[in-house]
């Protein structure tokens, strides 16, 4: 782990901290309403059929099957980049033909947007009601923050015997700084 000493300056809030959880709260009712239409159609093969059943009771237009490397997905949303143009994608089975849906195991083998996402909301609602909580929090990363200026201000003091700036320990001093084995 590399420890950047580079920190902003400005100081953060309780409030900072709310507008970041509250903005990485997870949206659950879609892939909740997919799973829905998922269960109604358990057991049955997954065509694109199936799929325009599932856009009419979702209203997700842009739900879609998405094959690619022996695996069958359903996706939705677009991405902003990177390799494929699907925001989201819940497997469906780990092959590409003759695909069965199994609503449980489809639930199981997509925690992320299912049982995770509800503990991470959970948790992200816990500590928004914990006042206290969030201020002990900015005040631990405003302190962080000082100690990181500081650190780095004490490691760019050294100048080397020829007079240039130089502090051939540096690395190992920002290591042990994070606690990493030298």
């Amino acid at each position: 782990m590399s420890l950047n000493l580079d920190v902003p300056t400005g100081h953060v809030t309780t409030e900072d901290l709310q507008a970041i959880m509250q903005g990485h709260t997870e949206d659950t009712d879609t892939p909740n309403k997919i799973l829905a239409a998922l269960r109604y159609n358990d057991g049955k093969q997954l065509t694109k059929t199936t799929v325009k059943k599932m856009i009419e009771a979702t209203g997700i237009e842009d739900l879609r099957i998405v094959k690619q490397f022996g695996m069958t997905n359903l996706g939705w949303g677009q991405s902003r980049g990177g390799l494929t143009t699907t925001a989201h994608e819940l497997l469906i089975a780990h092959r590409e033909k003759n695909v069965v849906i199994d609503a449980d195991w489809i639930e199981e083998n997509n925690a992320c947007f299912f049982r995770a996402a509800r503990e991470r909301n959970a948790d992200r609602a816990m500590l928004l009601s914990d006042p206290s909580k969030l201020d002990e929090m900015a005040a631990a990363i405003n302190e962080w923050r000082a100690a990181c200026r500081r650190l780095k201000a004490a490691l760019g003091r050294h100048v080397g015997v020829d007079g240039s700036f130089a502090n051939p320990d540096r690395y190992a001093c920002e290591k042990l700084a994070t606690g990493e084995d030298l």
